[in-house]
């Protein structure tokens, strides 16, 4: 049975045999998807950057947005710019983003 909620997807297995390859099973495919995504925001290329910062929209973690604020000095525009929006937009992020002086240019229009 696969379960998806706010803390990502675990995969539960059911049976009587071999109990211990099923666990170790679980524990491979269990991998957490705010984890993976925080693995693309440290890789060099920049569009990977962009798609682990868009994969971490809306997640309420608090390393979600650590990696934000981390990657608002990044070389590449359009990763600082996806670090911005994720700020924004983040469920913990009002007061930093007040801190630092960002807008949502797409709700003042």
């Amino acid at each position: 049975m696969l379960i998806e909620d706010s803390n990502g997807a675990r995969l539960y297995l059911f049976g009587n045999e071999n109990t211990a390859a099923s666990t170790h099973m679980l524990r491979t495919i269990e991998k957490n998807l705010v984890d993976q995504a925080l693995e693309k925001v440290r890789v060099p290329d920049a569009r990977t950057r962009v798609r682990g910062l868009t994969e971490l929209a809306g997640v309420d973690d608090p390393a979600a947005l650590n990696a934000a604020l981390a990657l608002l000095v990044d070389p590449e525009k359009q990763v600082r710019d996806e670090a911005a929006i994720l700020i924004l937009d983040h469920p913990q992020g009002a007061d930093i983003a007040a801190a630092l002086g960002l807008t949502d240019e797409d709700a003042e229009d």
